[in-house]
């Protein structure tokens, strides 16, 4: 038992080197969990930005041949 709680105190120490581990293993995880949520989002902004660009190309290009037009 006493070796128990010699153990836990050990522990409670702050040891700089598991806190830079720590901390490196934090940045990873929110650089991962960035990329994981960010990627997809970007995608589907890529995707409905270039959806609004045809959209826009067609509208000029009609506008366009009206103006075309002889009257």
């Amino acid at each position: 038992m006493q070796a128990l709680l010699m153990v836990n105190k050990e522990r409670k120490k702050f040891d700089p080197e598991r806190g830079k581990m720590m901390s490196a293993r934090i940045k990873r995880f929110f650089k991962r969990i960035l990329l994981f949520f960010s990627a997809p989002l970007l995608v589907s902004l890529f995707v409905l930005n270039s959806g609004h660009a045809e959209g826009w190309e067609e509208k000029r290009t009609r506008m366009i041949d009206v103006d075309l037009k002889p009257r």
